[in-house]
């Protein structure tokens, strides 16, 4: 449950009724963000439609999401082809990178 609450005089008032029972004790930690109203509002309305798409099952595995970014972030040259140039010079980078 989140709770909105304001400084007022030193005090914390909170934005809106709860359903919380007469003595609950809450601990409440202060948002340190950088983000105006109309952000917060975009990042809520993000929140909500990924937790909308996610209630409809529009979801991706999340194992799928990496080998899809490690299928497109792949460098071209990493199966150089033998005897040209070009492979002996990637052949010498892999062989650095990989020590």
């Amino acid at each position: 449950m989140t709770v909105r609450a304001r400084v007022s005089n030193g005090r914390l008032v909170v934005d809106e009724p709860t359903t919380l029972p007469e003595g609950t004790e809450i601990d409440l930690v202060a948002l340190d963000d950088d983000l105006d109203d109309e952000e917060r509002a975009r990042l809520h309305a993000a929140l909500e439609a990924s937790e909308d798409d996610f209630r409809a099952g529009r979801v991706v595995d999340g194992e799928e999401v990496i080998a899809r970014l490690q299928r497109t972030t792949r460098p071209r040259w990493s199966s150089p082809v033998a005897g040209t140039r070009r492979s002996a010079r990637v052949a010498a980078l892999t062989s650095c990178r990989s020590r």
